[in-house]
């Protein structure tokens, strides 16, 4: 057999072999419907988040603060609890930087929590 007919089969082999499976497709990110001001949104995320309510955070909130905030059971009974700006959930032992980013729709949600401990 000659070579380049030898090659042409390893390279196809090779080919199969690093051919790598499609990636499942990743559900997408889910965008809230915000609200129309920025103090908005945070004021809405904090009073659900001293509720414990996930529905009424997810209707300015993404996924992932809405399931920290459902993650956190004893947190909303914090005697210390408050809304610190547009940005920031304080308490006694730390607090939680909110980011707080627009939709496409122009309107403001809490994309992101970020906790700080005193």
């Amino acid at each position: 057999m000659p070579p380049i007919k030898i090659l042409r089969i390893v390279l196809a082999c090779l080919a199969l072999v690093i051919a790598a499976p499609p990636s499942p497709a990743k559900d997408p990110v889910r965008i809230p419907a915000g609200a129309r001001t920025r103090r908005a949104a945070a004021e809405q995320f904090f009073k659900a988040y001293k509720a414990h309510d996930g529905k009424a955070a997810a209707e300015v909130a993404s996924d992932g603060p809405v399931k920290e905030l459902l993650a956190t059971h004893g947190a909303s009974k914090n005697p210390s609890l408050q809304l610190i700006d547009d940005t920031h959930i304080y308490y006694e032992g730390g607090s939680l930087e909110m980011k707080i980013v627009k939709n496409d729709d122009g309107r403001w949600y809490v994309k992101s929590l970020v906790g700080t401990a005193d």
